[in-house]
């Protein structure tokens, strides 16, 4: 039970509400937006759309864990949200254990997405998921290593805002793009204060280890209200994005 519970704290399960959310929001304004009824039940490709994220999350924790070790080690005051899962800090599990998992997740997600891709004739899946390892792999690992500085905030923005949202509407509609441009500028910038709010709590720890981030750049005060400051412009635009928004696949 020990190491099964380990295994679950390493998977941060409350992580995958960053990944849902943006792809379901995706599928959803995607339908609004599209003119015809969807080819295939919205339900069902929502729900694969969520076995897609639940497949993505392993490669994308672990990695972090891995490639953020230090940073946690010297992070006293963790949150749910933030610090890491803590395995490797704790002695939980090995690095070499999350290595291997890492690339058995990574080689799963690939293939999954490969055969679901085309048993349900949406032949660009596999193509998103690679695009969702490749930004994981640039925010957590060198030599690029995006979360250090100010590259991870675009980077958790483009696939939080633009790669799962596109990726739920795909699912829908069975076209790209599935989103208007608009609609996917506002969500990306959602993923940019989402990104500025998650450096808050890790701040005192990214200072010692000389990371870069929003919060340690600018400080706590500023960086919470360029996070509100963002969220309020993009309410206050929404509705007019939503309804100016030229439908996708119109003339």
């Amino acid at each position: 039970m020990g190491a099964v519970a380990a295994w679950v704290q390493a998977l941060r399960p409350l992580a995958q509400a960053n990944l849902a959310t943006p792809l379901i929001c995706g599928a959803a304004l995607a339908w609004q937006h599209h003119p015809g009824p969807p080819s295939t039940p919205v339900m069902l490709m929502i729900a694969a759309g969520l076995g897609f994220t639940a497949l993505a999350q392993p490669c994308i924790v672990f990695l972090n864990d891995i490639h953020d070790a230090d940073a946690d080690a010297d992070n006293h005051a963790p949150t749910p949200f933030s610090g890491g899962s803590r395995v490797l800090v704790e002695g939980k599990l090995s690095r070499r254990a999350l290595q291997t998992a890492t690339a058995l997740c990574a080689g799963v997600f690939l293939s999954a997405s490969a055969l679901f891709g085309f048993f349900a004739h949406r032949p660009v899946t596999p193509a998103f998921a690679l695009l969702t390892l490749a930004l994981s792999w640039m925010y957590s690992a060198p030599p690029f290593r995006g979360s250090m500085g100010r590259a991870g905030l675009w980077l958790q923005a483009a696939g939080t805002g633009a790669v799962l949202p596109l990726l739920g509407g795909y699912l829908v509609t069975g076209e790209l793009p599935s989103l208007p441009l608009g609609v996917v500028l506002t969500l990306v910038c959602l993923g940019g204060a989402n990104h500025i709010l998650t450096t808050l709590p890790d701040r005192a720890a990214d200072l010692r280890v000389r990371k870069r981030t929003y919060a340690v750049r600018y400080g706590p005060v500023t960086a919470r209200r360029h996070a509100v400051q963002i969220v309020l412009a993009v309410t206050i635009c929404t509705p007019w994005v939503l309804q100016f928004s030229r439908p996708v696949g119109s003339v």
